[in-house]
């Protein structure tokens, strides 16, 4: 399963193969560095780029956001997944207090406020519904109290630092340094230093809140 996440976040185009340059690419994102494909002493991987610290010069992935979204929402489906032992796609109140202490490390009071927010006196919750739910109110309310984060600008590295570590709390793979540095200056702009803390909020709610799942991908347990 985490291979499959892996995999999709490798095929840049989502035409179910990996190109060479999709591989490379990968990488070098990740990993900062080429020299992981070169097997051959006599073969010597160029020298890296020099740094480049003016937000002007800085690649902007454009599709940053949904990448985000698509590999936060793909691991934690699986983890939903392996509370619906009966397959119902959907969780019982017991399911989604279940995932709130396991995934969020939530109180027993806490637990309970957010599974009723999220429920709404039903008995069961879909999939997509729940994780449009709650992982805006993670990343939006919860883990910006955590932290502190009561007000003032947040600057580029508190950002990144943010989405790393927010992410890493719930996923095995967090999103990349690039995808987070990509998302800031898609919100704020390519020359921008800070970020306001209500526009942090309305980005990460907006990022959740417009992905979109494929029904039939919902069935077999993968989000669009």
């Amino acid at each position: 399963e985490i291979y499959d996440v892996l995999f999709r976040e490798v095929d840049l185009d989502g035409d179910g193969f990996i190109s060479y340059e999709d591989f490379f690419v990968f990488l070098k994102e990740y990993f900062g560095s080429l020299s992981a494909i070169y097997d051959n002493d006599n073969v010597k991987p160029p020298a890296p780029a020099p740094p480049q610290p003016n937000p002007n010069e800085f690649s902007i992935d454009n599709r940053a956001t949904e990448r985000f979204a698509k590999l936060i929402y793909s691991q934690l489906k699986i983890t939903i997944m392996q509370l619906d032992a009966n397959k119902k796609l959907s969780l019982d109140v017991q399911q989604v207090s279940h995932f709130l202490e396991a995934v969020l490390q939530m109180s027993e009071g806490e637990r309970d406020y957010v599974a009723g927010l999220a429920l709404k006196g039903r008995d069961r919750i879909a999939y997509d519904e729940f994780l449009q739910f709650i992982v805006p109110f993670y990343y939006c309310e919860y883990f910006v109290s955590a932290v502190g984060l009561e007000s003032g600008p947040i600057d580029l590295p508190t950002f990144v630092s943010l989405g790393t570590k927010a992410s890493a709390m719930i996923v095995a793979v967090p999103p990349s340094e690039k995808t987070l540095m990509s998302i800031f200056y898609l919100a704020t702009g390519p020359s921008a230093t800070q970020m306001e803390l209500d526009r942090y909020v309305m980005l990460m709610g907006n990022i959740f809140e417009n992905f979109s799942f494929d029904k039939r991908g919902l069935a077999r347990g993968v989000p669009h």
